[in-house]
């Protein structure tokens, strides 16, 4: 796993606090403190435990451990929290991950946007601010080649439809994992004070299948769209360099 920003500030502190320690006892070997005590960048992650006290969003969306659950104790309810719990997380993370990495595409696709609208807009009104003769007219062309640059880096590196890909696909996990809830705080109303029965447990089971299965189908779909526009664009490249 792969630790975010937050890591490194945590041990950039613990650094300079370890330095300090250091610096204390050169100065004043009375006044130096135990040589166990020493900062790490775990002591600024954790608070008395072992599990961060943040989520750290994952670089990537993996493919995630089943958790293992036992039936044979007859506490139908228990696994079927632990159950959903992992859906809910799995729902949850692709949703962060999405909400993350749309950030990145959205400021490329508005930044090449505004590079293009810009640089069209001053390459077709150069031609009559500058004199006959003047050597300014040039870049009126330099700069319609400018604005056919940022439009084309838009296109081949997909950073618009990348953008709207994931709006898409965040949007369609958010309403799943909003239905998986309401679905999930029904059944528990229904069955209220008294335990599971069997039947009612493959039926629960059924309905968290139907939402892992839907969620995953919607980061597939999403992927698959990747893969065929990236196929298209690189075609179209391989296209425009075979020499006519």
């Amino acid at each position: 796993m792969r630790w975010s920003s937050t890591v490194a500030n945590s041990t950039t502190a613990a650094d300079q606090i370890n330095i300090a320690l250091d610096r204390v006892k050169e100065l004043a070997p009375d006044l130096a403190p135990p040589e166990g005590l020493r900062a790490t960048a775990e002591d600024f992650l954790t608070d008395g435990q072992q599990e961060p006290q943040q989520r750290v969003r994952d670089k990537d969306l993996g493919a995630p451990a089943f958790p293992v659950v036992n039936w044979d104790t007859g506490a139908y309810e228990d696994g079927l929290a632990t159950l959903y719990r992992w859906v809910e997380n799995e729902a949850v993370r692709a949703v962060e991950w999405y909400l993350a990495e749309k950030r990145f595409k959205a400021f490329c696709s508005r930044a090449l946007r505004v590079v293009a609208i810009v640089a069209a807009t001053a390459g077709a009104a150069l031609p009559f601010v500058v004199r006959d003769g003047s050597t300014g007219f040039e870049w009126g062309y330099f700069s319609l080649a400018v604005a056919a640059g940022a439009m084309a880096m838009d296109r081949f590196f997909g950073f618009s439809t990348a953008w709207m890909r994931y709006i898409t696909a965040e949007l369609a996990i958010q309403e799943r994992l909003q239905q998986l809830r309401f679905t999930w705080a029904r059944t528990q109303l229904d069955h209220a004070g008294r335990p599971l029965t069997a039947d009612e447990t493959r039926e629960a089971l059924a309905v968290l299948s139907d939402a892992a299965a839907s969620i995953a189908k919607e980061l597939r779909s999403e992927t698959l769209s990747w893969a065929e526009e990236f196929q298209a664009n690189v075609s179209e490249l391989r296209t425009l360099a075979r020499p006519t």
